[in-house]
């Protein structure tokens, strides 16, 4: 993929997903895109399977938002980009809800 192509699919990709998105091509070996919500929180990844179609997975980072580094994520790829978005944000309200258990368990034995 050229550098025109991945900005172009980058460009097609934020118009599906909305404004409240920004694009991010680069080059390592071959040129690649994914997008960045304006929060910085989640990243919106594309793969290419093997009949070049593209496959998306997202990553949703609390720790280091902007990285692109998952905190939290699907780790399953869709043919469709938001229902990526949505698996990962099951999967981060699951994480959210141990976290809350979590934290009230160390509540319980601490007496508090």
């Amino acid at each position: 993929m050229t550098k025109i192509t991945a900005t172009k699919r980058a460009k097609a990709l934020q118009k599906i997903m909305g404004s409240k998105w920004d694009i991010c091509v680069w080059e390592n070996l071959g040129w690649h895109y994914k997008l960045f919500s304006k929060t910085g929180y989640i990243t919106l990844c594309v793969g290419l399977s093997g009949d070049h179609k593209s496959n998306y997975c997202c990553m949703i980072s609390v720790d280091m938002p902007g990285t692109g580094l998952p905190g939290w994520f699907s780790s399953e790829f869709f043919k469709d980009p938001h229902d990526a978005v949505f698996a990962s944000l099951k999967v981060f309200r699951h994480k959210l809800n141990q976290c809350q258990q979590n934290f009230n368990n160390l509540l319980y034995t601490l007496g508090l």
